[in-house]
C-alpha cells in the first residue's frame, strides 16, 4: 500500500509540473503590447510630428461626426507573433470603438515585415467588409507605402473609411456579410483557466482520498458535521466534524472554529474571502477604459470595443 501511495504522489507531481509548464507557455503566447497614446501611435518613428498631428485631427473629427474610432499603430516588429495575431491582440487590449457598438477599426503597420493589417470591429463589418478593406488597402495604402509616403496613404485611407461609415455605403455586394466570432485573443486565457481547473480538481481529489480513508482498514470514512455554536460578528462559531468508518468502527471527532465572512477569521480577510478581493489579488481585475487621459493631448482613451476578426492584410 505504501508503494502505491508513492507512485500516486509521483504521478501527481508530474501532472502538476506539466500543468505549470503549459500555463507558462500559454501566458507567454500573449504579446507584450504597448499602451495607446492617441488615435495615431507611431512606435517606429515613421511619421513626423506634423504628420502625426494632422492624422490625429483627422481621426478626431471623424469620431465627432460618426462616433466610430479609427486607430493607427506603427511598430518596428511584431516579434514571434504574426501581424494578424498582433493586430487582434492590440485591438482587444486598447478596446477600439464604443462599448456595445464595437465601431472601431485598427490600421497596423509592421515595419520589419513591410506588412499592414486592417482589423475591423463587429459594428463596422456591415460597412467595412473584407472586400472593402481589401480595396482600401490596394487603392490607398500599398501604393503610397511603396513610395515611402506613409502619412499620405493613411490620410487617404482614413478619409475613405469615414466617408463610407458616414454614408453607410460599401459599394460592395457583400454588405450584409455577418461578423465572425474571434477566439484568438482569448485562447491563452482559456487554456490557463482549464489547466488550473484540472490541477485544482486533481489536488482536491488526491487530498480527499488521503484524508477521508480509515487509517486502520483503508475503507472510506463517512463525514458528519454538527454546529455546536453559531458564529456571530462578536464571537466565532464552533463546529464538530466526525469521521466514522462503517467497516471497522473507527471514529474521530474534531472541533473547528468558523467565522462570519468579513470578520477577522483566517478565511475572511475581505469581501468574499482572501481569494476574491482579499490580499492575494487586491481589489480584483479591471479593464482599461476610455475614462482616463492619455498622453496624446486631448485623447481620453478608447471606448471598450471589440474586434470582429474581419479586415484585410498585405505586404507593400
Amino acid at each position: 500500500m505504501g508503494k502505491s501511495v508513492r507512485v500516486k504522489r509521483i504521478l501527481l507531481l508530474v501532472l502538476l509540473f506539466a500543468t505549470l509548464l503549459l500555463a507558462v507557455a500559454a501566458i507567454s503566447a500573449v504579446p507584450n503590447l504597448p499602451e495607446a497614446t492617441g488615435y495615431v501611435n507611431d512606435f517606429a518613428s515613421v511619421l513626423s510630428s506634423s504628420e502625426r498631428e494632422k492624422l490625429e485631427r483627422q481621426i478626431s473629427d471623424g469620431v465627432k461626426k460618426t462616433g466610430a474610432e479609427v486607430a493607427v499603430a506603427i511598430v518596428r516588429t511584431s516579434g514571434q507573433y504574426s501581424p494578424k495575431e498582433y493586430a487582434v491582440s492590440l485591438f482587444e487590449k486598447w478596446g477600439i470603438g464604443k462599448k456595445g457598438k464595437d465601431n472601431g477599426l485598427l490600421i497596423l503597420l509592421v515595419m520589419d515585415q513591410r506588412r499592414l493589417e486592417i482589423e475591423v470591429g463587429y459594428g463596422l463589418e456591415p460597412v467595412i467588409t473584407d472586400s472593402v478593406a481589401g480595396r482600401i488597402r490596394d487603392q490607398y495604402l500599398i501604393p503610397a507605402f511603396k513610395q515611402g509616403k506613409y502619412a499620405l496613404g493613411l490620410e487617404q485611407a482614413i478619409s475613405d473609411i469615414y466617408r463610407r461609415i458616414g454614408s453607410g455605403s460599401t459599394d460592395s455586394p457583400d454588405a450584409a456579410a455577418p461578423a465572425r466570432p474571434n477566439f484568438l485573443s482569448l485562447f491563452p486565457i482559456i487554456v490557463v483557466v482549464l489547466l488550473t481547473l484540472v490541477a485544482t480538481v486533481t489536488l482536491v481529489l488526491a487530498y480527499a482520498r488521503k484524508r477521508q480513508r480509515c487509517p486502520q482498514c483503508g475503507a472510506p470514512l463517512r463525514r458528519t458535521e454538527r454546529i455546536l455554536r453559531t458564529a456571530t460578528a462578536a464571537l466565532p462559531g464552533l463546529m464538530a466534524v466526525t469521521l466514522l468508518c462503517n467497516k471497522c468502527g473507527y471514529s474521530k471527532t474534531v472541533e473547528k472554529i468558523i467565522h462570519l465572512v468579513g470578520t477577522s477569521g483566517p478565511w475572511s480577510s475581505g469581501p468574499g474571502g482572501p481569494w476574491l478581493g482579499g490580499p492575494w489579488f487586491g481589489g480584483g481585475f479591471s479593464r482599461r477604459s476610455g475614462s482616463g487621459q492619455g498622453s496624446g493631448g486631448g485623447f481620453g482613451g478608447f471606448g471598450g470595443g471589440r474586434s470582429g476578426g474581419g479586415g484585410a492584410g498585405g505586404h507593400w
